[in-house]
């Protein structure tokens, strides 16, 4: 019934310095829906990620350090864009965990942290199946 219904998805991501937090992004290539507000990121009409500051959701620090609560991920066309996206993570500041490469017979991918210690994947699953 809910998958029916749900019309979205929205990721609020609490963030230390939005400003930084928002260049990061930026580097990385993403684009934010409002030119003004500048705090939404819209990867398609229905998921979109909030950068958040200060709010009562970073109660704690939850940096690699310390453990993830989750792993954000990005599945990427092909494994060059993965590649490509790790270079722009390396130059935007971001710090690899591990480096590109085929996980499993279906998985290429990537991990590293932003700069708030979120741990991310980037992944080509159609690439690596084809």
């Amino acid at each position: 019934y809910w998958e029916e219904q749900i019309m979205g998805f929205l990721i609020d991501l609490p963030v230390r310095d939005k400003g930084k937090s928002q260049e990061f992004f930026r580097k990385l290539g993403f684009k934010f829906e409002n030119p003004t507000e500048k705090s939404v990121i819209g990867f398609r009409d229905d998921i979109r990620l909030s950068l958040t500051e200060n709010t009562f959701l970073m109660k704690k620090d939850l940096t690699v350090q310390h453990g993830t609560e989750m792993v954000l991920c990005l599945d990427v066309p092909s494994r060059t864009e993965v590649d490509e996206l790790t270079n722009q993570v390396l130059n935007a500041g971001g710090k690899i965990l591990l480096q590109p490469k085929e996980e499993t017979y279906w998985l290429y991918a990537c991990t590293f942290v932003d700069l708030d210690g979120y741990c991310w994947n980037i992944l080509c699953t159609s690439e690596v199946l084809n």
